[in-house]
This record gives C-alpha cells, structure tokens and sequence, in this order.
C-alpha cells in the first residue's frame, strides 16, 4: 500500500519538485557563501584587527595621564574597551565564531605572536567578545560586544533557509495538486463509467489542456451514454 502511494503522481511530481528547489537553494548559498559572506566577513575581520593593532600600538606610546581618555574614547567612539588581562579567557565559540577564527587569523599575521580569542565567565560580561594582544613586552586586553557586529550570518543563513524549505513544500503541494487532482476525477469518472453508471459532467476548469480533455470526456460520456440507452431499447 505504501508502494501504491509513492508511485502516485502526486507523490512523484511534488518530490521532484522539492529536491529540485531544495538542490538550487543549496547551490545559491553555497555561492553566496564562498563568493559573498568569506569576502565580506574576511574584510570586516580585517578592519577590526587594523583597529585593534592601531589602538594597541596607540596604548602602549601614550603618557600614562592621558591613556584614561583614550579608552573612554575607545569606549564611545568605537564600542571597544580596553583593560589589563585580569580574568581567563574561556574558548567556548559561541559568539559569532566564524569572525572569531578570521579575527584570529588576522591578528596573527600582523602581529606575528600568538593572541588569544575568547569569552569571561563573568555574567556582566556576557555577549563580549575579548581579544589579547601582545605587543611590546605587554598584553592588551581589548573587548567588543556582539552588538557591535550588527549583522549575524548565521542567523541569517537559518531563518533564509527555513523561509525557502517551507515556501519550497508548499509550492510542490499546491503544483502537484494542481495537476493531479483533475487527473484523479478523471480517472473516478472512467472508473463510473466502466461500471455501467450514468456520470454527471465534470467540471471544465483549470489549464487549457486539462479544461480540453475535460470537454472531450464529457462529450465521450454523453456518446456512451446514448449508445447504452439506444442498446437498451433495442434489447426491450
């Protein structure tokens, strides 16, 4: 019985259908990924890690009187503080870490040492993002929250593609049965008819084709109706 079902045209049309669109939606983000989102986050991470080895750089030369306002306007001008490396760094990965291993990346080719990547344990600094730079026999602790990234590819990657899988089914449903349903009471008819019972018309809707086929079987009834009656009362 479920052989029978899957080997409908229903079934069969609407598969089609999905894995079609669903192998179009995969080659799409596939594209926008390597050709769009790679370049787009790789430059992002790269203007951040030039930000950040400026800043550092700017730290470590200033007069010790005047690095309070200069974090106070790193704070406000570009959402970034800055701080001694008073706390462990936990790698748990869970703040955007694909910009995360770019950042790293980044940071290391200009630098040239290790920096470390990570979040605190701490609750108040939930949702920050921390970057330690070593530079000039000294570490500098920079952090930005995920705020300040704005935008958040997987997000967007998750909601678009669940909008597209659900718009992909119902549009495979609605086509399938679009055309299976005429072909179904067509072959409802044929059936009432084999059995000697008289058919009323079927409706005439739908594409041109199926609106013709629907008039030429009408038309065939009411011939094979008016033959049965005509062997009827020849038979009386």
């Amino acid at each position: 019985m479920r052989w029978r079902r899957s080997n409908t045209l229903f079934f069969k049309t609407a598969t089609t259908l999905v894995l079609t669109m669903l192998l179009l939606t995969a080659l799409i983000w596939s594209a926008t990924a390597w050709f769009l989102l790679l370049p787009v986050g790789k430059q992002s991470a790269d203007d951040l890690a030039a930000l950040l080895i400026l800043s550092a750089k700017t730290w470590v030369e200033l007069p010790p009187e005047t690095r309070p306002e200069f974090r106070r306007e790193l704070l406000t001008a570009h959402q970034i503080k800055l701080q001694s490396p008073t706390f462990p760094l936990i790698q748990s990965g869970t703040i955007h870490p694909f910009l995360s291993q770019l950042l790293h990346q980044s940071l290391e080719e200009r630098v040239g040492s290790i920096t470390s990547i990570g979040e605190s344990e701490a609750a108040m600094d939930a949702g920050w993002l921390w970057v330690d730079i070593p530079i000039n026999d000294e570490t500098i602790r920079f952090g930005f929250s995920s705020s300040r990234i704005g935008a958040s590819p997987p997000a967007v990657i998750i909601s678009a593609t669940v909008a597209v899988l659900l718009l992909t089914i119902i549009t495979a449903l609605i086509l399938a049965q679009r055309l299976s349903h005429p072909l179904a009471r067509l072959s409802d008819a044929i059936t009432t008819i084999g059995k000697g019972q008289h058919l009323e018309p079927i409706s005439v809707e739908g594409p041109d084709e199926i609106e013709r086929l629907a008039k030429n079987f009408n038309q065939m009834a009411h011939e094979i109706h008016e033959l049965l009656e005509n062997r009827t009362t020849l038979l009386a």
